[in-house]
């Protein structure tokens, strides 16, 4: 008859002594990877699709221009003078169906552009100044943008905004 020998380890150091090993959850939890930086990527690509699908109902056919005519404007007083331009030439061109109407607003941060008119339709033609900001600009896509413009342009950037909206 064999004796079995039982041999007896310092505590902790059996493999099953000690205390267990708990998972530790890393530096990004669950996963245990960062967010890809294509992720933002689709959702743009989303909110790109739902503008195209969305048709303008008739109401929707309102554009405002914005002027930019800032205090202390390197080109205030022919941004002045663009809105004056700008409201003739929408007087001398009315269109069933599309109404325009011209806006001063303060400034649009693309001083070395000015004079500057961007033309809104949508929620953002009922606004009061422009859109700001990534997200604002995403969701309202300006129908148009002119840059270092003078009064004598008006008439062509109300035919280019006329003949823009009626397409979209």
């Amino acid at each position: 008859m064999r004796h079995h020998h039982h041999h007896h380890c310092p505590e902790g150091s059996a493999p099953h002594g000690g205390s267990p090993l708990r998972h530790r959850r890393g530096r990004f939890g669950r996963w245990g990877h960062a967010p890809q930086d294509g992720a933002i990527e689709p959702a743009i690509e989303a909110v790109a699709t739902l503008e195209a699908e969305a048709t303008p109902s008739p109401d929707d056919l309102a554009v405002r221009l914005f002027t930019c005519v800032g205090k202390g404007c390197a080109h205030g007083a022919e941004g002045k003078a663009l809105l004056a331009a700008l409201n003739e030439a929408v007087a001398a061109h009315p269109t069933p169906g599309v109404r325009i109407d011209v806006r001063a607003c303060g400034c649009l941060d693309v001083c070395e552009q000015g004079p500057v008119v961007v033309a809104y339709q949508g929620n953002a033609a009922k606004a009061a100044r422009p859109p700001k900001g990534a997200l604002a600009g995403l969701l309202n896509r300006p129908v148009d943008r002119f840059g270092q413009v003078s009064p004598a342009d008006a008439g062509r950037i109300v035919e280019t905004v006329l003949h823009k909206t009626r397409r979209s």
